[in-house]
């Protein structure tokens, strides 16, 4: 249990902290809310930043919003929710493995935002490229520094 946690922990922290994420003031988005996504949100929290989980699944509202104390929650196929997100987070952390649009989540940055991902699916997904140029925006990986970092 201490290695997965380890090892889940490094996965979220490290490009936090590489991108300059989480700092006072901040609004974080954390897209999934399984293992990466829940240890992201501690981690977030901690830091004092605001964070706002986006999820598939309603089911998940609840859990976030009362046990772990998120500061909003989005349901990604609710356009209405996204719509009134857009251009409100400084930076997210995609955990979610599974094949999935990133362009409604792209547009939730703000300028100069940055898209972390950390959750590998198998299909590559299609870059939006006009939003990131126009906006100014990132996308990065974890890049976990191995031993040393660690």
């Amino acid at each position: 249990m201490v290695l997965l946690l380890l090892c889940a922990g490094i996965t979220v922290y490290s490009p936090m902290m590489y991108y300059g994420l989480c700092k006072l003031g901040q609004h974080f988005g954390v897209v999934g809310l399984g293992g990466l996504g829940h240890v992201t949100v501690k981690f977030v929290k901690v830091l004092g930043t605001k964070v706002t989980v986006t999820s598939t699944s309603p089911s998940k509202q609840k859990e976030a919003l009362e046990w772990l104390g998120v500061d909003s929650f989005l349901v990604c196929h609710d356009q209405e929710q996204l719509l009134v997100a857009v251009d409100t987070m400084d930076g997210i952390i995609d955990t979610v493995s599974s094949p999935h649009p990133i362009l409604p989540l792209i547009d939730l940055l703000k300028t100069n935002g940055k898209f972390i991902v950390v959750g590998v699916p198998i299909e590559a997904p299609e870059i939006p490229y006009i939003p990131l140029i126009m906006g100014s925006k990132l996308i990065g990986g974890s890049g976990a520094g191995g031993m040393k970092e660690t």
